[in-house]
């Protein structure tokens, strides 16, 4: 959800550069691959205030109400990242359903200043795997550079030195 609440921000705000890591397309196609059709058709088709429990095998059970499912369709995620003019980039492992979203929005993207990176046999956590992860280490150094380059500060007469980070 982290990819399309920023395109969402970045359709209302001015933000200088985004980054989309896995970014989701269509919610409700998404999330019915993601979480399964019956579930989100049930939501969909619920009270608003009903609770719809999702269990996955890889983390604790959560819940939301049914009108979180409702709300999906309202936002156009593709239209809206036709909006944003800024410094771009998207992530996206090539063995996950989103990387082909990935695609669309650096395609849809207007911004003269974007990149895309598709990540090889990477899915759509880039291989969490517990403790080991160093595809996780590689993806966050390549966001960190990016920001540092989209977003680095410079008076008219100097740099402006920044802290290293590591």
């Amino acid at each position: 959800m982290g990819a399309s609440i920023t395109v969402i921000l970045a359709s209302t705000l001015t933000l200088r550069s985004i980054v989309l890591l896995s970014p989701a397309g269509d919610l409700i196609s998404d999330f019915s691959a993601h979480l399964g059709g019956e579930l989100v058709r049930s939501a969909l088709s619920s009270d608003p205030n009903q609770i719809i429990e999702i269990d996955f095998d890889w983390r604790e059970r959560f819940f939301l109400r049914a009108e979180f499912f409702q709300q999906l369709p309202s936002y156009k995620l593709k239209e809206l990242i036709k909006t944003y003019e800024n410094a771009f980039y998207v992530v996206a492992g090539m063995d996950d359903f989103c990387c082909r979203h990935a695609e669309e929005y650096y395609q849809l993207s207007p911004s003269s200043d974007k990149k895309l990176w598709l990540i090889l046999e990477a899915d759509h956590v880039f291989n969490f795997a517990g403790a080991e992860w160093p595809l996780g280490g590689e993806v966050a150094k390549g966001v960190i550079e990016r920001f540092t380059q989209t977003l680095a500060y410079q008076s008219q007469s100097q740099k402006i030195p920044r802290a290293e980070i590591q």
